[in-house]
């Protein structure tokens, strides 16, 4: 059917046009050129209503004026006017609209919004679609947001979609849930993980940036008996409980965790690397570019030379047990002691670098390579360990040279501080001399090339991680497993994008807030927020809560949601995580 055309011969144009509330219509207009001008609209008239099911309530005066149209039913099809023969046959193969009459009415959306931008930005969704599919990458992503807004049961997750908004999704029943979670497996697990950390190389390579990384496991206690993995472990907390051992790799640029598996619970720290040194070279991981950061529970000489061997960079926390390191500290105590030369007043630390000769047996044979071991003096900590190992052992002097009872804990603490001479008590200052020796030390064994102040900072960006385990086991749900043998992979990649997306939006604050402290405060803490920000403590938690406050009103019978005035502090909120402003009308499902 041909657009509309005036008894003057002028053919007229169609376009579809919103109110502020959602209700849709379709106007005809006509354009006029003026010399000089451009072309202006010279006249427009209302078609009709637009209905959900496409038809058309056509208005009297369109009518009057196009007398042709009247007594066909008109249609909207794609920016013409269709009877319904055309209509119908425009549409066979359209997918219709789902039904949402299981909707509440009011919505709550910022929340959502939020995550749901976040995941497309970073391309979670995206890579969850390319290994899982489009419908389950959905369902995926949507019970991870679930988890990021409470910790609730993940059979509860239909209900709490029905005053939430989520683009593109219908509840699902508890079956399809545990379906859904059993797809999950180690191999495309893995998929996904390379995925995400191809995206992140891209992103590095393309603001000229190295890709630092850092590793560590945490335990996950679980009451199931059909576990495999299960087992007992070294947990300080629940140690009663069989538990798991979940392994990450972390982003120190964004927060976003670019690998996780499992492992059996009773596996420790340095036979847990290894292994999933291994399952990453299997999954295609290019980590040539890459500084690999492990605290000092990873450390022992098979992992440092089998870093070497993969030609990997790596910067690790190593105990002060090790005789070579014990003899270091021994060599540099001068420069450690240093309150001038070898010392760094930001750091708080004295430091000085020793080189390491490690063989490395490659292809072409054994060679041999020089690693960096970064020797650290806090003297301040030094100090105070000194001071409160003397005035212990000093107290216990006085209390046994009393005959007075000691407690035995801690008399067990320091009885090799004093020495016993015909009854009299005294202070062994031999041994207080050597328990104090490498006190405030520590060691960093690194092969990146970086001077110790430079590892150092970025050992300590390693906290990140630490904040990831955080965030999964006390805001995520992610503290006990309450799964079976076939679906707590499932759940352990749920808690993973969730605790995920955390991380990301808590690292875009502490990069907003350290933008706009001053020069001389750049280092700020968690509680300091408010000093800069107008924040309050535990920020994104209070963030995230005034978040949920944001709602939208279903419009009639129609897919749309009129969203409710917004204040200027939540759209300060969106842009400090770098969140567009959501559209005023927004939809369950677009047609």
């Amino acid at each position: 059917m041909q657009n509309p055309i005036d008894n003057q011969g002028r053919k007229w144009s169609l376009i579809k046009i919103s109110d502020k509330v959602g209700r849709q219509t379709i106007q005809a207009y006509r354009n006029h050129w003026i010399p000089g001008k451009g072309s202006r609209v010279a006249q427009r008239i209302s078609v009709g209503r637009l209905n959900d099911d496409g038809s058309i309530k056509v208005v009297s005066g369109f009518l009057a004026q196009f007398p042709e149209f009247e007594g066909i039913d008109l249609y909207w099809g794609h920016n013409e006017l269709l009877n319904k023969e055309e209509f119908d046959q425009q549409t066979v193969n359209r997918e219709q609209v789902p039904d949402i009459s299981w909707s509440e009415p009011v919505i709550h959306y910022g929340l959502t919004w939020t995550a749901t931008q976040i995941a497309e930005q970073l391309g979670i969704l995206e890579d969850l679609q390319a290994v899982y599919g489009k419908k389950s990458a959905r369902d995926l992503l949507n019970l991870a947001i679930y988890k990021l807004d409470q910790a609730g049961s993940t059979s509860l997750y239909g209900d709490w979609l029905t005053y939430n908004g989520l683009p593109e999704s219908l509840p699902i029943n508890s079956r399809r849930i545990s379906d859904l979670l059993a797809e999950i497996t180690d191999n495309n697990m893995e998929q996904y993980f390379a995925l995400r950390h191809q995206r992140a190389m891209k992103r590095a390579k393309e603001h000229k940036l190295g890709m630092t990384l850092s590793f560590d496991s945490t335990s996950i206690s679980t009451y199931s008996e059909t576990i495999q993995e299960a087992a007992f472990g070294k947990a300080k907390q629940d140690p009663e409980l069989k538990q798991i051992n979940l392994n990450l790799l972390c982003d120190h640029a964004t927060g976003d965790v670019l690998f996780a598996g499992t492992d059996e619970g009773s596996v420790n720290d340095k036979a847990a690397l290894p292994f999933v040194l291994s399952r990453m070279q299997a999954a295609g991981y290019d980590l040539e570019e890459t500084i690999l950061v492990t605290d000092r529970g990873y450390q022992s000489i098979y992992n440092t030379a089998l870093e070497l061997k993969l030609e990997l960079k790596f910067i690790q926390g190593i105990t002060t047990v090790e005789d070579r390191v014990k003899a270091a500290f021994k060599r540099r105590s001068r420069q450690l002691n240093d309150l001038i030369d070898f010392s760094d007043p930001d750091m708080e630390m004295n430091a000085f670098t020793e080189k390491e000769t490690w063989a490395n047996d490659t292809p072409a044979g054994r060679v041999t390579e020089k690693v960096n071991l970064h020797l650290y003096r806090n003297l301040e900590r030094a100090v105070k360990e000194a001071q409160r190992l003397k005035k212990n052992a000093m107290e216990l002097m006085e209390i046994l040279n009393k005959g007075e009872k000691v407690n035995s804990d801690f008399f067990r603490a320091n009885k090799k501080y004093v020495l016993e001479h015909r009854g009299e008590y005294a202070l062994n200052l031999n041994a207080l001399s050597e328990a104090v020796e490498l006190s405030g030390c520590f060691a960093i064994r690194s092969n990146c090339g970086l001077d110790a102040f430079e590892v150092l900072r970025i050992y300590r960006e390693r906290n990140i991680i630490e904040q990831n385990f955080n965030q999964l086991k006390n805001w995520v749900d992610g503290d006990r497993l309450y799964a079976t043998e076939g679906t707590y992979k499932g759940k352990i990649l749920v808690f993973v994008i969730a605790e995920s997306l955390r991380m990301v939006m808590l690292n875009r604050i502490h990069k907003a807030v350290k933008s706009k402290a001053p020069k001389q405060k750049k280092d700020v803490k968690d509680n300091q927020l408010a000093d800069f920000m107008k924040l309050p403590y535990e920020s994104l938690p209070k963030l995230l809560a005034g978040l949920k406050g944001l709602v939208a009103l279903k419009h009639c019978s129609t897919n749309a949601f009129t969203l409710k005035a917004m204040a200027k502090k939540k759209r300060d909120t969106l842009a400090l995580l770098g969140v567009p402003l959501p559209p005023k009308v927004l939809y369950r499902f677009r047609s």
